[in-house]
This record gives C-alpha cells, sequence and structure tokens, in this order.
C-alpha cells in the first residue's frame, strides 16, 4: 500500500509541475511590468505647442537596461524602433500624417537618422489611412535629439503629437497574454506548491522503503 501511495505521490507531483515549467521556459518577458514599460510613449506633444510656427527640439535617451534588452529580444514584440504619430486625443484615432505638413528631423550622436513610413497602426490607435506616422531606428543608449517646425501651423488640428516604441502587430496577442499571466499567476503558484508537497511526500516515502529493506535485508 505504502508503495502504491510513493508512486501516486511522485507521478501526480511531477505532473502538476508540468504546467508551471512550460509556462516559465516559454514566456521570457515579466507580464504586466514590462507591458507597462513597452507601451508608454516618450513624448507627447500638444499640438498648441507647435501653432507658433517655430521649431519644437526634443531630447530622450533610448532605454538600455536589461529589462528593455528582453523586451526587444522577445520575438512576439517585433521591434521596430520608434514611430512619429498624431493622434486625436478623445479617442485615438489617428490623423493622416502628411497632413500635418510638418518638418520633422531626427538625430543621434552619429548624426541624421533616417525616417521611413510606419507600417501600419501602432497597437492601441484607429485610422481611416494607412498614412499613420514616421519611424526610425536609433541604437540603444543612444541620445536622440528631435526638431519639429510646423509649416502651416495654421491648420494644424487639434490632438497631440506622439513618439513612443513601434511594435509589430503581434504585440496585441502579447498584452492578451501577459494579462491572462498576471490572472493565471495565483493559480500556477498554488499548484506548484501542492507539486512540491507532493514530491516530498513521495520522497520520504520512497527513502523510508528503501531502509525498511535494508533493515530487513540485514537480518
Amino acid at each position: 500500500m505504502t508503495k502504491k501511495w510513493t508512486r501516486l505521490s511522485l507521478v501526480i507531483g511531477v505532473v502538476l509541475l508540468l504546467p508551471s515549467a512550460c509556462a516559465i521556459a516559454t514566456d521570457s518577458l515579466n507580464g504586466d511590468d514590462d507591458a507597462a514599460v513597452a507601451f508608454t510613449p516618450v513624448v507627447r506633444l500638444s499640438m498648441e505647442s507647435l501653432r507658433a510656427g517655430a521649431p519644437v527640439e526634443l531630447i530622450f535617451r533610448v532605454p538600455d537596461s536589461a529589462q528593455w534588452k528582453r523586451i526587444r529580444e522577445d520575438r512576439r514584440m517585433g521591434d521596430n524602433g520608434y514611430i512619429v504619430l498624431a493622434a486625436n486625443r478623445r479617442n485615438e484615432k489617428l490623423v493622416a500624417f502628411s497632413t500635418l505638413n510638418l518638418e520633422l528631423a531626427v538625430s543621434g550622436r552619429r548624426g541624421p537618422i533616417s525616417l521611413h513610413p510606419a507600417d501600419g497602426s501602432p497597437y492601441g490607435y484607429s485610422s481611416d489611412t494607412r498614412d499613420v506616422g514616421v519611424q526610425f531606428r536609433p541604437l540603444p543608449g543612444d541620445d536622440i535629439y528631435v526638431r519639429l517646425t510646423a509649416r502651416r501651423p495654421e491648420l494644424l488640428p487639434p490632438g497631440e503629437l506622439i513618439i513612443e516604441p513601434y511594435w509589430s502587430g503581434a504585440a496585441k496577442d502579447y498584452l492578451v497574454g501577459a494579462s491572462l499571466d498576471s490572472d493565471m499567476r495565483p493559480v500556477v503558484i498554488r499548484i506548484t506548491q501542492l507539486a512540491f508537497v507532493l514530491l516530498a511526500v513521495g520522497i520520504t516515502f520512497y527513502v523510508v522503503e528503501l531502509l525498511r529493506g535494508s533493515k530487513s535485508a540485514s537480518f
């Protein structure tokens, strides 16, 4: 009877450890903490700031921490550098970027950084056009200088100019997964604790049986 319970405890313990082991092996990001960092804009500038027609200069540093390295290297995020876009503040609907008629220059410590039309709307925004903004790829740790000038400031719409990390469309799946991971984490922890208890019980029974067997053999 004891051998039966020993085997049962060990088998159930191993089976219960599998879900948590798979979660650790497949999820390199740190759930909601990394999501909050990855999807936070680095610049939010009111269009009112450009209406005077004078150049506006912005400076920010591209993060290069261990956390950011982990985020960029995750295949689900699809690192595309940064995107410059304009959005209506009420519903985050994108404004056709070319209609803003902006003079935009971006540079780092090594000189000017090229700008390219963005491939699509970032997660969290809606758009009626493919003209959603421009993207650029700076180096991690670089200091970025952005210079903006409105050629026709009187025609600028209400809203904000935003600069933020530009992730692939698969980032939406990550956000959903991160939310589910956060909800399921307490359950996984409880299951893992139960698994270790069962394994400990099974191992204890197994050691007791070995000791009994050795004593019997000595007689």
